[in-house]
């Protein structure tokens, strides 16, 4: 399976931009994996044909500013598998995720 990685850069508020980028994703492909690193950055695997890739590019360009190409449709037969790396610019490193204590 060809593999194809796009970096990315979010000026939105991070809640909101990941509902969009996850809406988005859900409609083109299917996300296989993902990595949240703080409030930082995100990572996310799609297993996608490589024109709904192309899609996805298109759209998730309206929101945040991607580099990376897209897919040459001329050389795939078959589903790629793409890494979306994206950074978002209100982040500050420090996120926590407060647990409730459980009683018992």
């Amino acid at each position: 399976m060809k593999t194809y990685s796009w970096e990315a850069f979010c000026a939105e508020e991070r809640y909101s931009a990941i509902n969009k980028i996850e809406t988005l994703v859900n409609q083109y492909g299917a996300i296989t994996d993902f990595h949240r690193f703080s409030d930082l950055s995100l990572s996310l695997t799609i297993e996608i044909s490589p024109e709904k890739a192309n899609i996805l590019f298109d759209e998730l360009s309206k929101d945040i500013n991607i580099s990376g190409k897209k897919p040459l449709l001329t050389e795939f037969t078959s589903d790629i598998l793409l890494f979306i790396s994206i950074n978002f610019a209100e982040g500050k490193g420090d996120l926590k995720v407060e647990v409730p204590d459980v009683p018992g």
